[in-house]
């Protein structure tokens, strides 16, 4: 990718309150969402409010697969729940005290539950554990590789641990630095993890290399495509810019909004950005003939440089 790019809005919604968690399906693009008054609103592709229910306990971390199909939420009491795409749970299992972060595979066949403890635990689709790993530090954030189902994991002090798909520790790394989150392109070649003043820091894996992106703003939430060759930074002040594999920046603006999380599709064509106060904008790279209708359609709205 190399070039400038413009910004297209898809849609927005407004949650009227500040969202405790988000996750985008990687190839439908519909959303998940959840916030401290027990809430979870499921939104298509289009924007569209699928529907928002009520539920009787409070996510703390929500995962849909890769078609919308299939919903993971890790609870605040430390309950794993799976549901359908029409919100219908399937099952429940309590997991273990201490848990932190979720993760699940593309098709939703497993997931990750990481603890402060130093845990990672692998639960299948009918709920059951498979596998329980103890690690030395924390364990902030967890995801898997599209790929071959390569589990990642980190810690808020920037230790790195690697795993194959029989979990056995490949790698480790300590960056010695606080990072806020943990992103892994689909090959599982490289990992960014967003380290606030730092910039954003990207591990080569197969070679052992590390990078540093200073963007210029305080990176707090980063997502990446497939490949990792469209990088999508944001901070708290507003800042928002992709960049390509290289780092250079082909796409940057500032909002009044600050920003709290955001994710991006395998294709890198589309993105979402969700605010502190539950603001939450889908947004795409403009196409060519978006770009004609534009003429005639005073619809779409573009995000400045």
């Amino acid at each position: 990718m190399s070039g400038r790019i413009n910004i297209l809005k898809k849609w927005e919604y407004n949650h009227g309150g500040p969202v405790e968690c988000v996750h985008q399906a990687d190839v439908s693009g519909d959303v998940i969402l959840g916030d401290l008054l027990d809430t979870l609103v499921y939104i298509n592709a289009a924007g569209s409010v699928r529907w928002k229910k009520k539920v009787d306990f409070t996510p703390h971390a929500v995962q849909i697969s890769e078609d919308g199909s299939v919903i993971y939420v890790l609870t605040k009491n430390h309950y794993l729940i799976r549901m359908n795409r029409d919100g219908v749970e399937q099952w429940a299992g309590w997991i273990m005290k201490n848990t932190n972060t979720l993760a699940t595979t593309l098709k939703g066949q497993a997931a990750a539950v990481g603890g402060i403890n130093g845990t990672i635990q692998i639960i299948t689709a009918d709920g059951n554990r498979l596998k329980l790993l103890h690690v030395r530090d924390p364990v902030a954030y967890v995801r898997f590789s599209g790929r071959d189902g390569g589990l990642f994991a980190a810690s808020a002090m920037g230790w790195v641990g690697i795993y194959d798909k029989h979990w056995t520790l490949r790698k480790e790394y300590n960056l010695r630095q606080q990072v806020s989150k943990l992103e892994v392109n689909h090959l599982g070649g490289k990992v960014f993890l967003p380290a606030r003043d730092a910039g954003l820091s990207v591990i080569e894996v197969d070679k052992d290399d590390l990078l540093t992106y200073s963007p210029g703003f305080t990176v707090n939430s980063a997502a990446v495509d497939r490949l990792g060759d469209r990088i999508l930074i944001t901070s708290v002040e507003g800042e928002m810019a992709l960049m390509n594999s290289g780092g250079t920046q082909v796409w940057r603006a500032k909002s009044p909004h600050s920003w709290q999380f955001c994710d991006m599709t395998m294709k890198g064509d589309r993105f979402i950005l969700v605010s502190n106060k539950g603001y939450v904008g889908c947004h795409a790279p403009l196409t060519a003939k978006e770009a004609e209708d534009k003429l005639s359609d005073s619809y779409f709205e573009f995000l400045e440089v």
